[in-house]
């Protein structure tokens, strides 16, 4: 009797409810990142010169870069379950204390709290899905849940804002965070209790490929700095240019939309023309988009820029993810996806806010469309080196 319950209780990573748990867990643990834009226009109510807001947009994923960096360490060592529930908790009662806090110093210290719990949830995620049998269908999913998740967000939190200030914003992540708090008992305790879900037939051709590997991280860092640093201030730019938060939001909406259909593009096309090409495209239209935000567009043109932006910005993610698969086939350096993406994330702002101080808007957004090229020209190389196995 007692075998039998403990093979019930025993859950893999490739089973479907622990896929959904951790799914679920870390795109409530993006729900920050996802709604910055919107936090980003809220928080200037408060007095707030962009610099502050970038530090506090910055304390909050430089917590998730932090926890995320040391999970090289306790991804492996520690119970799933009790990190998890470490990290819910921790998202909880952050939020809550953010919602009755409008200082600087205080909304930042807790900002860096709740992301060291948002830190926690990731790398839980990215270990997961890296080790289930289906890995690249199951991230496109998880692409695919965030972009949902932000277009119902970018869609209605304007009007929350409006009504009841941006703190309100707080107060829904946390109650986010509760409703999930159920879902813990679907995770796998462990890496153990999936033993044999891996590849560790690979290990043995890890020494050869560590450049690649880093190399893949390196362009996966200023990638995402460049959708941070947009990210941020996309909503000021619109604002700069006339255009109401509610269109903004509805912009960030139909954006966010097509940044769905950019992730479902990728399942679709990602057996077809191999990784270079794509990440060819992704470079070059977020380019694009980034230069269509140059002297203060007009609605329609904010529209489309916003719509490539986020199309091809989950369109990416999947190609450089398949890249890294390939460049790390042990899985020992994919878990630092996770902190160089928080890293990335932590110094787009803080880069934003300092070209803008220096070249104005447009000196910024000419910056990030070369830091796109920088992105791709560290990736291609891997990319071209290593075929699709349906290529082989």
């Amino acid at each position: 009797m007692e075998n039998t319950q403990s093979a019930v209780d025993k859950k893999t990573i490739s089973s479907t409810s622990a896929i959904a748990a951790t799914m679920t867990m870390a795109v409530v643990a993006s729900s920050f990142l996802l709604f910055l834009p919107i936090l980003v226009g809220g928080l200037s109510g408060f007095g707030l010169t962009s610099g502050e807001i970038s530090v506090i947009a910055a304390a909050d994923l430089g917590g998730i870069s932090l926890c995320s960096l040391a999970a090289a360490f306790w991804i492996n060592r520690v119970s799933w379950r009790n990190a998890a529930l470490l990290g819910l908790l921790l998202i909880v009662a952050g939020n809550i204390a953010c919602y009755s806090v409008q200082d600087f110093s205080s909304l930042a210290a807790l900002r860096f709290v709740v992301g060291i719990g948002e830190g926690i949830l990731m790398p839980i995620n990215l270990a997961c899905l890296a080790r289930t049998k289906t890995p690249d269908r199951n991230f496109a999913i998880f692409i695919v849940a965030q972009t949902v998740h932000a277009m119902i967000g970018l869609a209605l939190l304007p009007y929350l804002v409006t009504a009841a200030g941006v703190s309100a914003t707080f107060i829904v992540m946390a109650w986010l965070a509760l409703l999930i708090l159920p879902m813990l008992h679907w995770l796998p305790r462990n890496l153990t209790e999936s033993e044999g879900d891996g590849h560790a037939e690979t290990i043995a051709k890890l020494s050869r490929l560590n450049g690649k590997a880093m190399l893949t991280l390196g362009a996966i860092f200023f990638f995402f700095a460049v959708q941070s640093g947009i990210w941020t201030y996309i909503e000021r730019i619109g604002d700069a240019a006339g255009i109401s938060a509610e269109t903004i939001g509805t912009a960030l909406a139909a954006g966010a939309f097509a940044g769905l259909i950019g992730a479902l593009a990728a399942t679709g096309f990602a057996n077809k023309f191999g990784r270079a090409i794509p990440l060819v495209l992704t470079a070059a239209f977020q380019a694009v988009a980034i230069v269509l935000m140059l002297n203060h567009p007009q609605i329609a043109v904010f529209f489309v820029a916003s719509a490539l932006f986020q199309f091809f910005w989950n369109f990416g993610i999947p190609y450089q993810m398949g890249v890294m698969s390939r460049a790390d086939p042990a899985g020992t350096y994919i878990v630092l996806v996770t902190a160089v993406t928080g890293i990335g994330f932590t110094v787009g702002p803080l880069f934003g806010a300092a070209m803008i101080e220096l070249g104005g808007t447009n000196g910024f957004l000419l910056a990030e469309a070369v830091l796109c090229a920088v992105s791709l020209a560290l990736i291609a190389p891997v990319a071209l080196s290593a075929k699709t196995p349906d290529q082989t």
